[in-house]
């Protein structure tokens, strides 16, 4: 699973390399990620959030107000630390600006609930980034993230309720669909209404959970479920089914269906792959600082020059510009994944250190009198079940 998940943050990566690509008039082609790029990404992420919160849901964390009390801090634990850390490099070294702005703002853009409904109502029709520290914007789509884990002790442990949200949303999107149209001159609308609109999107949460409930499916085996896996990558790879101009067509449909009924077998050939586990860890740091990365080397800080222009010259000096973009990514993605894996090395797990032993003095000061029945605070165990629980990042 750890490898999807690398993989898919590499779909994040390339979106935002592509942007960077024609800055400097080099080709960027979606298939170098089998069509699984930027918002598509994102939303694949969701399935794969949907199904890791489901299983640990229930494997772990009992249905008690201690077992809620410890899934949502084991998810404080994976998502804060680092964000916060990224949150004050930005402000410190390229956005203190930021500060000047509504305590709103501030407030969503620290601890990211909200600011998945800033950005495409605060102002508009227009999307609206400038709450954010400069290249952190992408921490909108864990505010949608944190809103599911926010509900999922009580959706996920319901299957009328999952079925309900599911259910409701797949209606929100179907009227998105017909009413904004996703047809110019109403597509930067339809992108928020289908994209950032939470409710048109948390129907992939329920996806990844709902797919984990069906019987058969766990029980298929290895072979089957990494064959549907296959046939979800295919037809997503596709580019020519209808509907004409929307950026997620109906073989997208299909094939987020597919990629959730292949995640539980999937995960259980996998979760105790100590390779898969590692690459799953560099997810989240990854999809957090590979835009600041790719800034860096376009001049973010002027002291360090723009080495990315030298990227792009050699790049340039090949003749096909297939080949000239190829080049230009692989350089790009060579520089993200060493800096993604210091951050998590030198900063992430750190930081994360700190934070539990932060959290177990409070925890001692604030139940000292009920230390008896609370649950003894300890770091994540090895195993299965501790994997799954900290593999989820958020996109």
């Amino acid at each position: 699973m750890g490898a999807i998940r690398l993989f898919l943050a590499y779909g994040v990566l390339l979106g935002h390399e592509c942007d960077t690509a024609r800055n400097v008039q080099i080709t960027c082609d979606a298939s170098w990620s089998l069509n699984i790029i930027g918002g598509r990404s994102v939303i694949f992420f969701y399935i794969v959030s949907g199904f890791l919160m489901s299983y640990v849901l229930d494997t772990k964390y009992p249905r008690t107000k201690a077992g809620t009390y410890q899934f949502y801090k084991s998810r404080f634990l994976r998502i804060y630390p680092l964000w916060w850390a990224m949150v004050v490099f930005s402000t410190v070294t390229v956005s203190a600006t930021w500060l000047h702005q509504s305590p709103l703002g501030i407030v969503s853009a620290i601890f990211l609930f909200g600011s998945d409904w800033l950005v495409p109502f605060a102002h508009y029709p227009s999307q609206y980034f400038s709450f954010f520290p400069i290249r952190t914007e992408i921490g909108w789509t864990l505010g949608a993230e944190m809103t599911f884990y926010l509900l999922a002790p009580w959706l996920l442990r319901s299957d009328r309720l999952a079925f309900a949200a599911l259910a409701g949303s797949l209606a929100v999107r179907i009227v998105v669909f017909f009413v904004v149209s996703p047809h110019a001159p109403a597509f930067a609308t339809y992108i928020i209404w289908s994209y950032f609109f939470q409710p048109s999107t948390f129907m992939f949460f329920m996806l990844g959970h709902l797919a984990r409930r069906v019987p058969y499916i766990g029980a298929a085996g290895a072979w089957p479920a990494f064959a549907i896996l296959i046939a979800a990558v295919w037809i997503v790879s596709r580019n020519d089914w209808g509907p004409a101009g929307d950026w997620f067509r109906f073989n997208d449909y299909a094939a987020t269906v597919l990629f959730a009924l292949a995640l539980p077998g999937v995960f259980e050939a996998t979760k105790n792959n100590r390779v898969s586990n590692w690459l799953g860890d560099l997810t989240y740091p990854l999809y957090l600082t590979h835009d600041m990365t790719m800034s860096a080397l376009f001049g973010l800080w002027g002291f360090v020059g723009a080495p990315g222009m030298t990227f792009a010259n050699f790049a340039k000096s090949f003749s096909s510009p297939y080949t000239t973009g190829v080049v230009f990514f692989a350089l790009v993605t060579i520089t993200c994944l060493p800096v993604a894996l210091i951050v998590h090395v030198l900063v992430e797990l750190p930081l994360r250190f700190v934070t539990v032993r932060l959290i177990a003095g409070l925890e001692a000061l604030v139940w000292r009198p009920q230390a008896a029945a609370m649950p003894v605070a300890q770091p994540a165990a090895s195993g299965p079940v501790a994997n799954a629980d900290w593999q989820c990042r958020a996109p």
